[in-house]
This record gives C-alpha cells, structure tokens and sequence, in this order.
C-alpha cells in the first residue's frame, strides 16, 4: 500500500485536498469515486516529499528557518489534530506535507518523515532538527512521546502559544499608536521643512520658483528620510539589536523594568510547568524554562539553581538561594512541592505574573498618550519656530 496526494470535487463541487492509501494509482482514483468525488489530480505522495527532502538535504543549513511562533501555532495545531484521530506518526507528517502550503512547515515535516520511515522514533527524528521547533518545545514533544502523553503535551503547547500570542497582540496594539504618530510626525515636519518653508522663503526673497520642482524635491528627501530610518530599524530587527536594548538599558530603567521581567517571568514558569507536567526531570525543567530568560544575571542564578537540584536539593530551597524571585512566588513553590501539586502552582504564577503584564500593558498606553503629545507639541513648536524666524528673516532683509 502506498500513499497518494488527491485533488478532487465533492457532491458540492467543492475542491478538496487530501491523502489516501491504496496498491496504486487506479485503485485511489477508484476508491475517491465510490466515496462521491470526482478525481481532479492523483500523485504518488512519495513523489511529493521527494522534493523537499532533496531540496533539504541540499542545503540542511540553510534552507529550513527556525518558526515563527505563527508557524508553530499551525504545525502543532495540525499535529493535535491528527494524532487524535488516531493516525501514526508517519500518517501525521505525510499529511501535513500535502496539506499545509507554509513551505518552511512542508520542509521540516519532509525530513521528519524522511527519517520515521528509515525506523526512527518522533525522538530522535524531531531531536536532529531542534532547532526549528526550539529547545524547549522539542523536548517537551520527545517527552510527551517518551510519556505517553503526547496529546496533554501538545494541547498544552497549543494554549501556551495562544498565551504568547495574546501577550505579543497586545505588546503591538501598545505601540503601534505611538509609532503611527511618530510616522505621521516626521512626515509633517518633512512637509512643512522642505516644501511650504521652502515656497515661503522662495516667496520672501522674490525668487522664482516651481510648485513642482520643489514639491518633486520635498518628496526626494522626505523619502530619504524614511528609507534611512526604516534600514536602521531593519537591521536592529535582523541583529536583535532591540532584544538587546531591552534588556541592556531599558531592564535597569524602573517601569520598564517591571515590564520585562513580568514578561520573562510569565514565559519561564509557564515553560517549567508545561515541561514538569511533561514528565521532565525538575532540574532540566529549570534548564528548559531558562532559555526564556535574556537577563544575564538571573540566567546565572537559576543555572546554579539547577545544578543544585540537580544534586539532590529540594525546588524551594535552590530557588530561594538563587535569590531571583518575591518571596510570595517561593511560597507558592513550596507549597506546590509540599502537595505534590507543583505542575498547578507553576501554572498559576505564570497566569499572576501574566495579570501584571497585561495590567502594565494597560498603565503603559496611558502613559504613552500624554508624551505622544508632548512630541507632537514639540515638533508643532519647531515648526512654527521656523515659521516666524523666516518671517522675521524676510522682514529685516526688506528694512536693511
């Protein structure tokens, strides 16, 4: 039996997309009849992965990209979907890779299924390619294999990348109004610097001038302007250079300061929780969870935390001598510990701690309202400043 990509119309003339096993080409397109469709495109699915296995191996450096947390939320999304309605591994990337149209996603179960259908496990087939899905989210995948929880594991990735979603949604809708007006502020200024200024002063000294020319060399050089600024955001971007702004300078700042950490915080206990409940050990739980922290100084602490849990000292104790977090979020650690509920408590101080991003997300729009007036009072005030000094320029050239 073999497995084959299908093209088809259904009762409704609807086109369907899909996969079916059968000994050969005839007998899917026969199959596909008698199930009411009318068989548009039939492929033999090997056909199909032949190419993104050989593009990928081609340049296994270079051609796969780690996901974005878009292309994790619909690869796990379909990966739930599949493996609960009872299809093996193989089944769930073969189908994936016919289904899904994200080319990164296609390549990345190509190689997965490359290597189930040589005899390797999820395991060791996922572990070779880490790096696209993550550490963490890797190892709580082969742990949940190992587990035989599996489907917990993956619909708690699914929750937990709804969460970042929401969060990061959020952090967006905070900045985008002040990054709008800023776009709007320069343009402004362009537009008055270089065009109605520049008419202004023509007109004062009785120069000749054309409305064109200058509008056509106010639009040269207000675009100048932006493509410097938008390089120098695309290659902060590219070099993460604001993740180390953040962190570096803005961490050491009191209100943003509290952001981050909040933020951080709410990405580590989550990853810790979600990696307990996966079966993980608890000192790997913390090495897991701490990929999530930027923050050199308390990365430090928690790896020693580690170690010594490691060793065989109790979660409470090697997380109060790290000296990272309140004592009210150790007390919730010991109590969880002290149940034998430490999965539940993990997951509550990362919804308390996401409560106060999401609460200073809220202060943070506030505030930002008030300064973006103040930049757009100020940029009004140069302008206008520019305006009369013209002015008063033009006058005296006449009296002298």
């Amino acid at each position: 039996m073999s497995n084959y990509s299908y093209k088809a119309k259904n009762q409704y003339n609807e086109i369907i997309q899909g996969s079916i096993n059968a000994q050969n080409i005839t007998d899917a397109a026969v199959k596909l009849e008698n199930q009411g469709y009318v068989v548009l495109e039939i492929k033999e699915f090997n056909e199909i992965k032949k190419h993104y296995v050989s593009s990928s191996f081609k340049n296994y450096n270079n051609s796969l990209k780690p996901f974005s947390l878009q292309e994790k939320k619909d690869f796990i999304s379909s990966f739930y979907s599949l493996y609960k309605s009872g299809l093996s591994v193989n089944e769930i990337f073969s189908s994936i890779l016919n289904s899904s149209k994200n080319p990164n996603i296609k390549e990345f179960c190509a190689r997965i299924s490359h290597k189930t259908e040589k005899g390797y496990s999820l395991k060791e087939a996922i572990k070779n390619n880490r790096n696209i899905l993550g550490n963490a989210y890797t190892a709580l995948i082969c742990a949940g294999e190992e587990s035989g929880k599996l489907d917990k594991v993956l619909n708690n990735l699914i929750r937990n990348l709804e969460r970042e979603e929401e969060i990061k949604n959020n952090i967006i809708s905070a900045v985008s109004y002040p990054i709008f007006i800023i776009i709007l502020g320069i343009f402004v200024f362009c537009l008055f610097n270089f065009f109605i200024l520049q008419i202004f002063n023509f007109a004062a000294q009785g120069e000749d001038y054309s409305i064109q020319e200058t509008a056509i060399s106010a639009g040269i050089k207000t675009a100048v302007i932006y493509l410097v600024l938008g390089t120098f955001v695309f290659i902060v971007y590219k070099m993460n250079l604001m993740m180390k702004f953040f962190n570096n300078v803005l961490y050491r700042i009191k209100p943003f300061n509290s952001l981050i950490k909040n933020y951080t915080y709410t990405n580590f206990f989550s990853i810790f929780g979600l990696a307990y409940a996966a079966g993980i050990p608890v000192a790997e739980a913390i090495s897991l969870a701490n990929t999530a922290i930027n923050i050199a100084e308390e990365k430090l602490k928690l790896n020693k935390a580690s170690d010594m849990i490691a060793s065989g000292c109790e979660v409470t104790t090697a997380i109060s001598v790290a000296n990272v977090f309140p004592s009210s979020v150790i007390s919730k650690i010991s109590a969880g510990e002290a149940s034998g509920e430490l999965e539940e408590s993990l997951i509550r101080i990362s919804n308390d701690y996401e409560n106060k991003l999401e609460l200073e997300i809220k202060i943070l729009i506030k505030l930002l309202n008030p300064i973006i007036l103040v930049i757009v009072g100020i940029f009004v005030a140069f302008i206008m400043a520019k305006c009369y000094m013209n002015y008063f320029n033009s006058i005296f050239s006449i009296i002298n």
